[in-house]
């Protein structure tokens, strides 16, 4: 087994087009979803769509940035995204809202908040929050991808539009991973790829992990320390 890794997205589907390579992980990004139909018709291939395969993107947040601590100013970037408009439009309906950082339905409650787009909700955090209009945010992303590109583009959008000055960048996955250790990251397009188990998500959520850039609730952790006790699903979930 030889396991290749490509600098970009449009590298590996093309190694993948020719034959060069026999599959290809969905930990990547996936194939983008304007690009699904024509792999479908490729006779020596099988595309799995949606398999509830475990890839969330979610906007990345240094907590250990003074701006980014008060909570109203996080939650008014979740009241700015208009988070289905993105998933009908951009991403083509292939995906879905989780509100929670778990891709697997049965890991997810029934009764989460539902997320609404809300700007003047947005806004008025914001002035709550004693929020800067001026300050420019550094907004990272690495997936090279145009259905990507397209998504952080448009998150950029709602974001200014309520007074967050989002400035989109692509960098490289060394670079990003670069500015988690060295604590220069803002906020970034980011995904988490858990499989098909959602104890993975600890990486990005837990205590004193690298990628959770500051946020612990050590309920969060006895959750996870609790869910990865359990053997059958129900119990877990």
């Amino acid at each position: 087994i030889v396991f290749q890794v490509y600098a970009d997205t449009n590298t590996m589907l093309n190694a993948l087009k020719a034959g060069e390579i026999d599959a290809m992980l969905y930990a990547g990004g996936g194939i983008p979803v304007d690009q699904v139909a024509s792999f479908e018709k490729l006779t020596n291939l099988k595309v799995f769509g949606k398999m509830d395969a475990g890839l969330p993107t979610w906007i990345m947040i240094n907590h250990k940035k003074d701006d980014f601590k008060d909570v109203r100013g996080r939650q008014a970037m979740m009241y700015a995204i208009d988070s289905k408009t993105i998933l009908a439009t951009v991403k083509l309906g292939l995906g879905t809202i989780s509100n929670a950082m778990f891709p697997a339905e049965w890991a997810r409650p029934k009764d989460l908040e539902d997320s609404q787009y809300d700007p003047a909700k947005a806004k008025q955090l914001l002035k709550d929050a004693g929020w800067d209009s001026n300050r420019k945010v550094d907004f990272q992303y690495y997936y090279s991808d145009q259905v990507n590109k397209d998504t952080v583009l448009a998150i950029q959008r709602f974001l200014q539009a309520v007074g967050i000055n989002a400035q989109a960048r692509f960098v490289d996955s060394a670079s990003f991973q670069s500015s988690v250790d060295d604590n220069s990251l803002e906020i970034a397009y980011a995904a988490n790829g858990q499989g098909l188990d959602p104890s993975l998500g600890v990486l990005v959520g837990g205590c004193n992990q690298r990628l959770s850039v500051g946020y612990c609730n050590q309920k969060v952790d006895e959750a996870f320390t609790k869910g990865a006790s359990f053997a059958k699903q129900a119990e877990r979930a």
